[in-house]
């Protein structure tokens, strides 16, 4: 790279809209706030995005603020840009989201620079033998049996749960009567009562069901563990995990996590989240908010170190942005 091309960076704010309500314990909504960057030169521009979904602290207007606070240094080169991606503790938790845009577009600006895929370039497994799962929202039966099939060729489904037994119950007779594909399910901190969840777990089949996705709270760590020692289905921790800190205090809470780069703020520090877990002996699942193709593509590229992908949050977006 020749000293002096310059990149600039540009932010857009907009708002995804989702094709179809799509509910999960705790909200129902029909779209996602959003940020896109740009990080432009050379005739190059690497994209960027960060979603802000209304169950997750960050928010759209305090990411904006540092990502025009970067816009106001001015344009460097790609290797004075690559200095804020190495230093993700700089950064306030709350704009991490900010910092996965930039990093997002600065890997694919390096991309189009260098010919080399990003996988090539993080020295990671090729993940294009990798397939995501198929998302179900909450719904009624006619809607879980059309979203069934529409997902009949995925390798694997992620059902949305809520704290309503009666309802898991129904749901789970559904699904396993209409397909066999094994099923993980996402509860989205649904349960207040440790007892409720438990009580919902049984309901969950495992000769089909692999994985269940945030039943407790994020601070019910005695919840947590008290669950963990109560069930043989494994627990995977979402948004109680966010950041290598998280992990560390949080890692015996769990068997496993869902690593989001929206959440740890980018892709190198999901790969050092994957290392992390590894190294506690847990499982690891890539993941995805509702997200533009951008985000979900960018994601994609770590997917053949994982033991699962679930990157299907483009799917839902019915005005995605890509050139």
């Amino acid at each position: 790279m020749r000293p002096g091309n310059l990149y600039t960076l540009r932010v857009e704010s907009r708002d995804l809209v989702f094709s179809q309500v799509f509910a999960v314990a705790g909200n129902a909504r029909r779209g996602t706030e959003a940020l896109f960057v740009r990080l432009e030169g050379e005739g190059l521009t690497g994209l960027g995005q960060a979603s802000f979904p209304p169950y997750m602290l960050p928010t759209r207007v305090e990411n904006q603020a540092q990502l025009l606070e970067w816009v106001a240094r001015g344009p460097r080169e790609l290797g004075e840009w690559a200095a804020y991606l190495e230093q993700p503790e700089r950064v306030s938790p709350g704009c991490l989201p900010a910092l996965a845009a930039l990093d997002m577009a600065w890997h694919n600006a390096m991309e189009q620079h260098s010919g080399q895929a990003v996988w090539q370039m993080l020295g990671v497994p090729n993940p294009e033998a990798v397939r995501s799962c198929h998302t179900i929202g909450i719904g009624d039966a006619a809607f879980t049996r059309a979203a069934i099939e529409a997902g009949k060729d995925a390798p694997w489904i992620k059902l949305k749960l809520d704290a309503d037994r009666e309802r898991t119950r129904a749901v789970i007779a559904l699904v396993t009567r209409l397909t066999e594909q094994p099923i993980a399910v996402d509860f989205n901190q649904a349960f207040v009562k440790r007892e409720e969840a438990i009580r919902s777990l049984e309901y969950l089949p495992a000769r089909q069901v692999f994985l269940v996705e945030q039943p407790l709270a994020v601070h019910a760590d005695e919840d947590n563990l008290w669950l963990r020692a109560r069930t043989t289905l494994p627990i995977y921790g979402d948004e109680s995990i966010q950041t290598a800190a998280d992990l560390q205090q949080k890692a015996e809470l769990f068997n496993g996590i869902n690593v989001k780069l929206m959440k740890c703020g980018g892709l190198r520090p999901a790969l050092r989240l994957h290392a992390q877990s590894r190294a506690a002996g847990l499982g690891t699942l890539i993941g995805c908010m509702a997200e533009s193709v951008i985000a979900t593509s960018a994601a994609a590229q770590l997917a053949g170190l994982f033991d699962y992908a679930d990157l299907d949050g483009h799917v839902l977006i019915s005005n995605d942005w890509v050139e």
